[in-house]
This record gives structure tokens, C-alpha cells and sequence, in this order.
């Protein structure tokens, strides 16, 4: 998937604790220090997930594919990579997908990304941002192992905002698109992405426009080779 970083499952747990959330707790498997690795990708995902989609003509039904390209993709690699894990530690890993709504299964990747420093959490313009993708990055996973963090993973100093002049601008931005009578389309807000991603090296990591295009609208004629 592109991006994998490991955490401490009790720096989350805590953390949407103190917010009023505990039923957002991920598994501990009864440990005081449990390993969790949050999974993402960059654009470098696209290839590959036409590939997939393109892979069997049964998955097409019509003009869609089934089911769901991306979360299947996700889900097809993240879940090799859980069984290599169950084969090293001896019980399967608690897979939790940024597609699961249910309460008993949410994550608040946003905030997960931002505890275990791999991004910095927009409150303007609800993104991501990470120091070199910038907001050209997907959250797709949080896997807990049942396994002790290893020794020196501490939990990281938030990571300060990467482009802190976007910040009035976003601000505005935001403000004019959810203005009362003000319908917003899907190109005010890859307009809001492109705010906050206008700084070196992120605009080297900005999605393709097909790419950008199924982000926002899921034409799955865009996944067609």
C-alpha cells in the first residue's frame, strides 16, 4: 500500500478515551505496550488498482465493477499482509478498514495519523498533511497485533502544519463553500486539496487528474485501461 507506520494501540486508545469516544477502543489483546501499524498509500496506488479492477471481466457489471475497486484492493492487500503477520505471532491481527462506520469497528484515521506522527491534522480543511505528500495521501487501515510495541517506539511530538500559509486561505475557502444556499461540487473541494498541498515537495505527489477524478465522483469508466 505504500505507507506503513507503527504505534503504540494505547496512544489512540487514550486518546479518543479522553475525547468521550471509548467505544472507538482498538484490541490490546490484553497487553500494556501493544504494536499497531496504520496503513495508507500515495498516489502510486493507481496503477496498480486498475490493474486490479481490470484484472477479471466478471467483475464487471455494466458500467460498474463489483465490488467497491478500492475498498476490495485494500482489502485483498492489506489482508496478505495480515496473514503473514498471523504467521509470525501466532493470532490473527484486529484489521480495521477507514470504510468500517460501525461503532464497534470505527477508527478516527485522521486522528490516528496525527498520534502516530505520520500527519498533521487540517481542522479548516478536515485533511491530512503530510510533510512530503502533503494532502496526496489515502488512509486505508489500522492493524493490531498481538504483539508488544517494540522497545524505544515513543509517541511522537505532534507534527506541526507543513504549509502554515495555506492556513487564512483554506480558512476562506472553506467558509465561501459551505456558505448557506452555496452547493458544493466536487471541484471546490480538490480546490481545498490543492490549497493546502501547494508547497514543495507535495506538489510533486499530487494525484493524476483520473486519479482525482474517480476520488471524487467514482466513474469507474476512469478505471478502465
Amino acid at each position: 500500500m505504500g505507507l506503513v507506520v507503527p504505534f503504540k494501540v494505547q496512544w489512540y486508545n487514550t486518546a479518543v478515551a479522553a475525547s468521550g469516544h471509548p467505544e472507538w477502543v482498538l484490541p490490546c489483546f490484553g497487553r500494556a505496550h501493544t504494536l499497531g501499524l496504520l496503513i495508507g498509500n500515495t498516489r502510486d496506488m493507481w496503477p496498480a488498482l486498475k490493474a486490479h479492477a481490470n484484472a477479471d471481466p466478471s467483475n464487471w457489471i455494466g458500467e460498474h465493477v463489483r465490488p467497491d475497486p478500492v475498498d476490495d484492493f485494500a482489502a485483498l492487500a492489506v489482508g496478505a499482509a495480515a496473514k503473514a503477520l498471523q504467521a509470525a505471532t501466532g493470532t490473527a491481527p484486529a484489521t480495521r478498514f477507514s470504510q468500517d462506520m460501525e461503532t464497534d469497528k470505527f477508527v478516527h484515521m485522521q486522528l490516528l495519523a496525527s498520534i502516530c506522527g505520520l500527519t498533521h491534522k487540517d481542522n479548516h480543511s478536515m485533511l491530512s498533511i503530510h510533510e512530503t505528500f502533503g494532502p496526496w495521501l489515502s488512509l486505508r487501515a489500522a492493524v493490531c497485533l498481538d504483539a508488544d510495541a517494540p522497545l524505544g517506539l515513543d509517541q511522537p511530538d505532534p507534527i506541526p502544519h507543513p504549509n502554515p500559509r495555506s492556513v487564512p486561505l483554506i480558512k476562506a475557502h472553506m467558509e465561501a463553500i459551505l456558505e448557506p444556499g452555496h452547493t458544493a461540487g466536487w471541484r471546490d473541494w480538490l480546490r481545498g486539496r490543492d490549497i493546502v498541498g501547494d508547497f514543495d515537495p507535495a506538489r510533486a505527489h499530487r494525484f493524476s487528474e483520473d486519479q482525482l477524478a474517480y476520488h471524487y465522483t467514482k466513474h469507474y469508466d476512469l478505471l478502465r485501461q
